[in-house]
């Protein structure tokens, strides 16, 4: 089955725990024997930022993972700390908010379009794991209102607050009487974060922001996120 690791923890002398993403079965955890000694085969093809092709095979206890190819490597992620940090984060969200069993293949394409773009992008944006984890959030159900007020449902107000409690953006009148707090937007950087939930990853890269607008922008996502999703996600240290 093809798969993606998104975490390898310690089990036993020489074994480990797999976390993988599967495009068949979701997230599963089966254990790879022997893999922390020098001359195990699977090793290599274990780690992170990979497409893999894996076979699984049933025990009393566990599930064990016998073999494990490479389909697609992305060694450029590896090679710049922007890079690294996105892809962290995003292996780090999915194995955290997705639980061993849950399948959803739009889970599986995006994780993987992110990798192999992230891979040979020539400049990493700041916008590109927020709109990852913003997208990730609208597939489990919980899609901002970004078109209107999410309390009254007002579409033009003088001023714009992003409110993660709300649900999405809050007019000036809402945003007094319920006492929320949030992130203030402009026109402008509504009009970006509603994009990244919709643009391709070269789109969402090639932004001429500010790196405090795209900081703003990315703010209103991870709240957004950690909040409905009750996980805690902050901005990456080293990309703002």
């Amino acid at each position: 089955m093809l798969a993606i690791t998104l975490q390898r923890r310690d089990f036993r002398e020489n074994d480990q725990i797999i976390s993988f993403y599967t495009k068949e079965a979701g997230k599963i955890e089966p254990v790879a024997r022997g893999v922390k000694k020098i001359i195990s085969k699977n090793a290599p093809a274990l780690e992170p930022f990979s497409l893999l092709d894996i076979e699984i095979v049933p025990g009393k206890n566990y599930s064990y993972v016998t073999k494990a190819f490479v389909v697609e490597n992305y060694p450029l992620i590896r090679t710049e700390v922007e890079k690294l940090i996105s892809a962290n984060l995003v292996l780090s969200l999915v194995n955290k908010i997705v639980r061993v069993g849950e399948r959803d293949q739009n889970i599986f394409k995006l994780l993987h379009s992110f990798l192999k773009y992230l891979n040979k992008a020539e400049k990493v944006s700041y916008l590109l794991p927020a709109a990852f984890v913003g997208r990730v959030t609208c597939f489990l159900g919980f899609t901002p209102v970004l078109a209107r007020c999410s309390v009254c449902g007002k579409t033009k107000f003088k001023k714009i607050l992003f409110a993660a409690a709300e649900g999405g953006i809050v007019c000036d009148i809402c945003a007094e009487i319920n006492k929320s707090t949030g992130v203030i937007l402009s026109v402008k950087l509504l009009k970006k974060l509603r994009s990244v939930f919709t643009e391709s990853w070269k789109e969402v890269g090639e932004d001429n922001l500010s790196k405090l607008e795209k900081e703003l922008v990315s703010k209103c996502i991870f709240s957004y996120a950690s909040y409905h999703l009750s996980v805690k996600i902050v901005l990456p240290v080293g990309l703002f």
